[in-house]
């Protein structure tokens, strides 16, 4: 009897060890599953996480691209805009000359405008004749102001100067002084 109680006692042992064996090898499975799961998971996240970024910095460039295009369009715009005022303003100009006066309904620096643009030609061809002339938007000094046949000339430390219009701007260019200066 006793043969047969070991011979039941090993049985019941390797029945025990083989369990246990199996339930080792089941928390292994498991637990291999669980990592290749996680392993997955986290394969996919990053993934997730790539293809977002990417995603980020398309719409990224896409958003300075826009803005860039905006811009530029804006500055064209304001390009064609100044352009089209000149041209108008050249033409309004050239509607209020008739060749030898300056039509302003509004006042009279028409023809003060007229008077100083005649003289400052006419300043200029007497220049041009003797020397490139220069152009200046403020004299250097307080002039001598000598009116000569029509004409302002102003006299700063040995040059002449006749004022000029430029873009509607004030511009003085130099000249042969008038005559007995």
């Amino acid at each position: 009897m006793g043969a047969r109680q070991a011979g039941a006692t090993e049985r019941s042992s390797q029945r025990t060890a083989s369990a246990q064996t199996a339930s080792r090898q089941s928390g292994a499975t498991e637990r291999s599953a669980q990592r290749a799961e996680t392993k997955q998971t986290r394969t996919e996240s990053r993934a997730d996480t790539r293809t977002s970024g990417q995603q980020e910095r398309t719409e990224r460039q896409g958003q300075r691209q826009q803005g860039q295009t905006e811009r530029t369009e804006a500055r064209q715009q304001g390009q064609t805009e100044r352009t089209e005022s000149r041209a108008y303003a050249a033409q309004n100009i050239a509607n209020d000359w008739d060749g030898h006066h300056y039509y302003d309904d509004d006042d009279d620096w028409g023809w003060a405008l007229a008077g100083a643009a005649v003289g400052a030609t006419a300043g200029y061809i007497a220049g041009a004749a003797t020397a490139r002339p220069t152009y200046v938007t403020v004299l250097p000094c307080t002039p001598t102001v000598v009116p000569y046949g029509g004409v302002s000339y102003y006299g700063c430390g040995g040059t002449w100067y006749n004022r000029s219009y430029v873009d509607g701007s004030v511009t003085y260019v130099t000249v042969t002084p008038p005559p007995g200066y």
